[in-house]
């Protein structure tokens, strides 16, 4: 870059200001009346109506700057960004929160270069955390690298260090290498190559022994099921050892069924000899009883005797011959007794016979039953040397296993299948990294360049020297060919810019952030700029609507936004009845006095400053930094900022009757922090609402912000105001 001088200009620090309309008198020491001072309605946050500057795409920022200095720019409110830093101050917060919001150009004002380049990182990260692509250009290769190597911590942003033609990489630190583009792209390629063949070379060792495990398992399962069918086997002959008698003579169509069969045949005949002798026994038997039933009958008939009117009416009987009868009787008792001991031979026969075939069949049984129970002890003989092959297989499988680290597995199908599904496991969990790793590793093998690539589209932050630019391999990425390229444009050192310099390098960004020492010493008196103004300081004066600023030995509250031609003829004088502070009247479009700022000693304590300008202008300058919190009790409802809550100087100023504004902070660098409304007042949550509404606005329009080296301290050289 080169430097371009411009007639110097008063360089100021300032901060955003709410709109406010003050009217007051204010006595002017030159005379001894008091001089009448109407402010015009302020427009500090609000935009110049005139907003028909052309913005070209393809020259944005060289059109801008025109627009710029030419008074046509329409600046659009800022909404600051939510932003939460960690271990920052509220006004670093505040700046990174507010460029984030910028839609346009934006300085930052720091003279401490740490602070500066803390507010670059948190800004480079949060901006890329927002899917925004970013890049950082710095002069200096040293604030590069300190700024890329935070800007890289943890894994969720990649961050490249372009590098010049002229800059050695080996000069650079281990971490800040590894983010350079042969690093992060080719470099990167690399190692996911070597951490491919690492893995390979540690996962493929374990995957054998499983594969045998596996095998091992699946062949135990076959002989475990195996095992059991032999079992079964065994336990059906035993089962049948012991039923043999029953399976024998309940069986059909078998030789010794047959044999049987024609035993029972023999005995057959003696037994229906036996049971025809023993019915017609029975038979006899019968007929001998009715025979003596008769005889009886006939007994007693003939001893009965009869009276007058049965011998009248009734028929006698004929008198069967007793003797005959008797006769009969006798006869039958002797057939009886023949019948029975036909009965008694037949069955003597049927049993003999019967005995002579059971213990044939007996013994047929029981050759039969031997002969069988031999067959059967040689199939279990068979049966348990198979088990014990088996058996052996099954053990000699048990040392695939146990050298694959999964123990001694029993023979049993449950146990069986536990480890097999724990073997299962562990190949997957090696099988699907060893794959991966080898297909990454073809891939990386055969379109490394192309990944390269790839990673360099993805890089969200490039930080380099404006010499890397047409040198570095991370601005021909294929993603970075679009127009622009980049959503955000940091420009460290900007003091060291002159307006081409900006005007080219602004075709690489939607919205730019120059950062550096725009602000020029002044004289103590009537304002004269002591050197020459930089590009920077032309934009910052003319982005600046701060509030508050110092200014030489001064603490500066600018109630109104004035043009340059009304600074040049801005009158100062001091306030009657406080000489130490400074009065600066500027002429309106309609030649009124307009109070457009006051001026304190630069020690006054910023709640001082506020409380004094409460009372005489009723002006309420809150400054709340983030989002705000409400708390509602009793005895007063509350609204706090906790971003601005820290441990610097804070103290209360009173507004309006019950009401309290927490002040955190000393000089530009002050927020508030909490505003209290006192119930006893008669304040409620609704009217404290609608109190704030009226004069809190979340937005600005003021697009520098500057970064002391130190909190102020008021402590020392503290003026009073009365």
């Amino acid at each position: 870059m080169t430097e371009r001088n411009t007639p110097s200009e008063p360089v100021r620090t300032v901060y955003s200001v709410p709109r406010l309309v003050i009217h007051t008198d204010l006595g002017s020491p030159g005379d001894n009346a008091t001089m009448p001072l109407t402010l015009a309605p302020r427009t500090h946050g609000s935009a110049p109506t005139d907003t028909s500057h052309p913005q070209p795409s393809a020259d944005r920022g060289r059109s801008w700057l025109s627009g710029l200095f030419a008074g046509e720019i329409a600046f659009p409110a800022i909404s600051p960004v939510v932003f939460v830093g960690a271990g920052r101050t509220p006004i670093e917060t505040d700046t990174v929160a507010r460029a984030l919001g910028c839609p346009d150009l934006f300085v930052i004002d720091a003279s401490d270069r740490s602070a500066r380049e803390r507010a670059l990182v948190d800004l480079a990260r949060a901006a890329a955390m927002r899917e925004e692509r970013v890049l950082v250009l710095s002069p200096d290769s040293h604030a590069v690298d300190r700024i890329a190597e935070p800007c890289a911590i943890g894994d969720r942003l990649k961050v490249v260090r372009a590098l010049a033609g002229d800059e050695n990489p080996h000069r650079l630190s281990p971490s800040v290498m590894r983010l350079t583009t042969f690093e992060t792209g080719l470099g990167t390629v690399e190692r996911l190559k070597q951490d491919a063949s690492e893995s390979i070379a540690r996962l493929s060792p374990k995957l054998p022994p499983l594969l045998t495990a596996r095998n091992a398992l699946t062949r135990m399962k076959e002989l475990v099921a195996r095992m059991t069918v032999i079992e079964s086997k065994r336990d059906a002959e035993e089962a049948r050892k012991s039923g043999l008698e029953l399976e024998i003579r309940n069986e059909t169509g078998t030789p010794i069924a047959e044999r049987l069969a024609k035993l029972e045949a023999t005995v057959k005949p003696f037994r229906d000899a036996s049971a025809a002798a023993t019915t017609a026994r029975q038979q006899k038997d019968a007929e001998l009883e009715a025979s003596r039933e008769c005889y009886a009958e006939v007994v007693a008939e003939a001893s009965r005797k009869h009276g007058l009117i049965s011998r009248l009416f009734s028929k006698p009987k004929p008198i069967a011959n007793l003797a005959e009868l008797e006769q009969q009787v006798q006869e039958l008792e002797q057939e009886s007794r023949a019948s029975a001991e036909r009965e008694a031979r037949a069955l003597a026969e049927a049993e003999a016979a019967s005995q002579a075939a059971d213990s044939q069949r007996n013994r047929l049984v029981s050759d039969e039953i031997a002969i069988r129970h031999t067959e059967i002890e040689k199939r279990l003989a068979s049966l348990a040397s198979l088990r014990e092959a088996v058996g052996a297989e099954f053990r000699d499988q048990i040392a695939y296993v146990f050298s694959a680290g999964f123990g001694v597995v029993t023979p049993d199908a449950g146990a069986v299948e536990r480890v097999s599904d724990s073997v299962q496991a562990a190949i997957a969990a090696i099988d699907q990294p060893l794959t991966a790793a080898r297909e990454r590793l073809a891939e990386l093998s055969q379109h490394g360049a192309a990944h390269a690539r790839q990673l360099l589209a993805e890089v969200r932050i490039v930080v380099g020297t404006p010499a890397s630019l047409n040198e570095d391999p991370i601005f021909e990425c294929a993603e970075l060919e679009q127009k622009p390229p980049f959503g955000l444009l940091i420009l460290d050192h900007a003091e060291q810019l002159n307006e081409p310099d900006f005007a080219a390098l602004s075709r690489l960004a939607d919205r730019w952030v120059l950062a550096g020492e725009a602000t020029l010493p002044e004289s103590s008196r009537g304002g004269r700029h002591t050197g020459r103004a930089t590009f920077l300081t032309r934009v910052a004066r003319l982005l600046n609507r701060e509030p508050w600023g110092i200014e030489g030995e001064r603490l500066v509250c600018r109630l109104a936004h004035i043009s340059p031609e009304q600074r040049r003829h801005l009158q100062r004088e001091p306030l009657f009845d406080h000489p130490h502070i400074e009065l600066r009247v500027a002429s309106d479009e309609n030649e009124q006095a307009l109070l457009a700022e006051v001026a304190f000693p630069a020690a006054t304590p910023i709640a001082e400053a506020k409380q004094f300008l409460f009372r005489e202008t009723e002006n309420v300058l809150l400054r709340p930094l983030g989002e705000s919190v409400w708390h509602h009790g009793d005895d007063r409802v509350s609204v706090c900022w906790p971003a601005a809550e820290t441990s610097a100087i804070e103290a209360w100023i009173d507004l309006d009757p019950g009401v309290s504004e927490k002040v955190i902070g000393a000089g530009p660098a002050a927020f508030t922090a909490a505003i209290v409304f006192d119930a006893a007042a008669g304040w409620n949550s609704e009217k404290a609402e609608d109190w704030l509404e009226a004069r809190l606005t979340t937005q600005c329009t003021s697009r520098v912000a500057v970064l002391p080296r130190a909190e102020l301290v008021t402590a020392a050289r503290h003026a009073s105001v009365g």
